[in-house]
């Protein structure tokens, strides 16, 4: 478990039509090893501890930190971060549980940090538990390429009314991150629209 190379599993979601880029840092520690996904664009980070006793694995953390004020600037945005960074983190748990030919990884995390999961409960058995069997594995791609695409669509709806949606999916760089000019309430334009007299 310790020799997975995450910085290359990472990568390689470039290439997988994603809405953020993502940056990947391992930790070793005490039988096992903590890994954080950087969200690039919105300085969320997500925290995962991940230990091996009795050659299981297990989740002993799932800490999102959220280090802006996006939810009150655009909530669609921030919905869509929060789900993909998620899923990403999932993803790479199914990576490295193949990498050790792990069937299943139990979560043993608070309800504080099992809030993040609760969209995901399809995705575990009863007892909180992952199942990362191959056939797993791509029932969870399948699910989540509809996921992603339903989310996408949902943006580009949403746009035409959430300007800091539309802003950052007309003009952000991929891994750049939001600027706080993004985020002040832009002064209304003076229209030349005459309003119809009543």
């Amino acid at each position: 478990m310790f020799d997975v190379d995450l910085s290359a599993i990472s990568q390689g979601w470039e290439e997988d039509n994603l809405i953020f880029s993502y940056s990947c840092q391992k930790q070793l520690i005490t039988n096992g090893m903590n890994f954080t996904l950087q969200q690039q664009e919105t300085g969320f980070s997500l925290t995962v501890q991940l230990k091996e006793q009795d050659e299981e694995l297990s989740v002993t953390k799932f800490s999102l930190v959220e280090k802006s004020n996006l939810e009150q600037q655009s909530l669609s945005l921030y919905d869509a971060a929060v789900v993909e960074i998620v899923l990403q983190a999932l993803d790479l748990l199914f990576m490295v549980a193949d990498h050790v030919d792990q069937p299943e990884i139990a979560f043993i995390i608070s309800k504080d940090e099992a809030v993040h999961l609760s969209t995901f409960t399809c995705f575990f058995d009863a007892h909180c538990i992952l199942q990362t069997a191959s056939q797993d594995y791509d029932m969870f791609v399948n699910k989540t390429e509809i996921l992603k695409t339903t989310i996408r669509r949902e943006l580009w709806q949403r746009q035409g009314h959430d300007r800091y949606l539309r802003n950052y999916l007309q003009n952000n760089q991929k891994g750049q991150g939001f600027s706080a000019a993004e985020f002040i309430p832009a002064q209304p334009h003076p229209s030349n629209i005459i309003a119809f007299p009543l």
